[in-house]
C-alpha cells in the first residue's frame, strides 16, 4: 500500500455526498487512538493537502479563526518508505504518544517541487495567527511525548526492511511559514521526544524546513524535554544544514545543546566568551555564513554534530526577515550581502522567486545591519527617480 492512513480534508464532499454544509477542512478531530501503520511505500499516516482544524468549520478562516487541536493520539508506524507520518500545511494538529521507526529509505518517493528526505516525522507548513509570546509550547502544533529510532536490528527483517535508498533520514523535519500567507507565526514545538541511533551520515535528528524550495525557511521551532540516547555512547549527530538561513530550533530548557549533545571542545569556546548554554540556546545553519559573532556563537562545522551549522547564547533572540518586490530591475535576482555593523561579519542570502520574487533570513534583534545587493558595480540611484 502507498499509506497507511490518509485524511484529505477537502472544502466540503465531492461526489453524491456534496454540500456546502459540511466543510471537512476546518472541521474538529473527535478521536485518533492507538493505531498502526507499517510496510507502506510512501507515508504511515499523510494528512494532506490542508487540514486547520477550528471551533466553527464552515467559518473557514473567517470568524476569528478559533483554533481547535487535532491530535492523532498513539500512532505506532515504523517500516515506511518515506516517513511515519507527515502532515503537509496544517493549523493546529499535534502528534501525542507516538512510536516510530525504520522509515524513510524505502524504494521511491513522489516528484515534489522541494526538497523531500526521509524521516519519520514531518510537519511542512503550519498555518498559525498566534503571538508566540502568548502560546504554550503544549498549544502549538507539533510532536509531543514520542520515540523515534533511527534503525534497528529488527528493522533489517523482511522485504519491508530492505532499504535500496540512501537518502538522507531525518527523525524530524520542521515547517516552514505558508508562502504569501499573512499567518507567518509557524509556531511549531517538540516536546519529550526521544531519539534514538542518530549517528550521521546518513541519519540526523533534526531538520528544517520541510518540502521547502532551496533558500526558503527562517522558521523557528521550539523544543523542550529532547533526550538522545546512542547505543554505542556517542554524541548524536544532530543536523545536516543544506543552506543559509534554513531554520531556528529554539531550545527552551537546555536539552537540545548540552555536554550530552555536544562536542566539549566547542563548549569550551562558549564558556571562554563567558556565557553557557541553557534555556534559550538557539541552534542554526551556518553555510553561505560568517556572520554570528564569536563572542555569542559557536560554529559547528565537520563535527559529528553538523556539518555547518551553529549555535548561539540564550541573551540573543533572532527573528526572520523577509525583503521582496523590489526595485529597480537591475537588481532583481541579484543574491544580498547581508553585514553586521558591529563587527564586519557577513552572510550571503540568496534570491529565489519561492520567497515572494525576493529574499529571507534570520538574524538577532537590536543590532544594525547593511543589506547591499551582490553586484559588480554600482548603481546611482539619481538615475532612478
Amino acid at each position: 500500500m502507498a499509506y497507511g492512513y490518509w485524511y484529505r480534508m477537502l472544502d466540503n464532499p465531492e461526489g453524491p455526498s456534496y454540500t456546502d454544509k459540511v466543510c471537512p477542512k476546518f472541521t474538529q478531530m473527535l478521536e485518533f487512538t492507538n493505531n498502526r501503520a507499517h510496510s507502506n511505500l510512501f507515508y504511515g499516516l499523510r494528512v494532506h493537502p490542508e487540514y486547520y482544524p477550528v471551533e466553527t468549520a464552515c467559518n473557514g478562516f473567517g470568524g476569528g479563526f478559533v483554533q481547535s487541536p487535532a491530535v492523532f493520539n498513539g500512532l505506532v508506524s515504523y517500516k515506511n518508505g518515506m516517513k511515519a507520518a507527515i502532515c503537509t500545511q496544517c493549523g493546529l494538529v499535534q502528534f501525542a504518544n507516538t512510536v516510530m521507526g525504520d522509515n524513510g529509505a524505502g524504494p521511491v518517493q513522489h516528484i515534489v517541487n522541494g526538497k523531500d528526505n526521509g524521516a519519520s516525522f514531518e510537519l511542512s507548513w503550519v498555518v498559525d495567527n498566534r503571538n508566540r509570546y502568548d502560546v504554550k509550547l503544549e498549544q502549538m502544533a507539533g510532536l509531543h511525548n514520542a520515540t523515534i529510532y533511527a534503525r534497528t536490528t529488527s528493522g533489517n527483517r523482511g522485504n519491508a526492511g530492505a532499504w535500496p535508498s540512501n537518502r538522507r533520514v531525518t527523525g524530524i523535519i520542521s515547517q516552514s511559514p505558508v508562502q504569501a500567507d499573512p499567518n507567518h507565526s509557524a509556531l511549531m514545538s517538540l516536546i519529550n521526544v526521544t531519539f534514538v541511533d542518530f549517528t550521521g551520515g546518513q541519519f540526523y535528528a533534526l531538520e528544517s524546513c520541510g518540502k521547502c524550495k532551496t533558500f526558503q525557511g527562517g522558521a523557528t521551532t521550539f523544543t523542550s524535554g529532547l533526550q538522545f540516547v546512542q547505543s554505542d555512547g556517542s554524541r548524536p549527530a544532530l543536523s545536516f544544514w543544506s543552506w543559509g538561513h534554513q531554520g531556528v530550533f529554539l531550545d527552551t530548557d537546555g536539552t537540545l545543546i548540552n555536554p550530552n549533545t555536544t562536542n566539549p571542545t566547542l563548549l569550551a569556546q562558549a564558556a571562554a566568551a563567558n556565557w553557557t548554554v541553557g534555556n534559550g540556546t538557539t541552534w542554526h545553519s551556518a553555510v553561505d555564513s560568517e556572520l554570528f559573532d564569536p563572542r555569542e556563537c559557536v560554529y559547528v562545522r565537520g563535527d559529528r554534530g553538523s556539518n555547518n551549522g551553529a549555535f548561539c547564547a540564550p541573551s540573543l533572540t533572532f527573528r526572520r526577515v523577509m525583503l521582496n518586490q523590489h526595485d529597480p530591475e537591475a537588481l532583481t535576482s541579484k543574491d544580498l550581502k547581508l553585514v553586521s555593523l558591529a563587527t564586519n561579519r557577513t552572510s550571503r542570502v540568496n534570491f529565489t522567486h519561492y520567497n515572494e520574487d525576493g529574499y529571507q533570513f534570520t538574524v538577532a534583534t537590536g543590532r544594525d545591519y547593511w543589506v547591499h545587493w551582490d553586484m559588480p558595480f554600482r548603481l546611482d540611484p539619481k538615475d532612478y527617480t
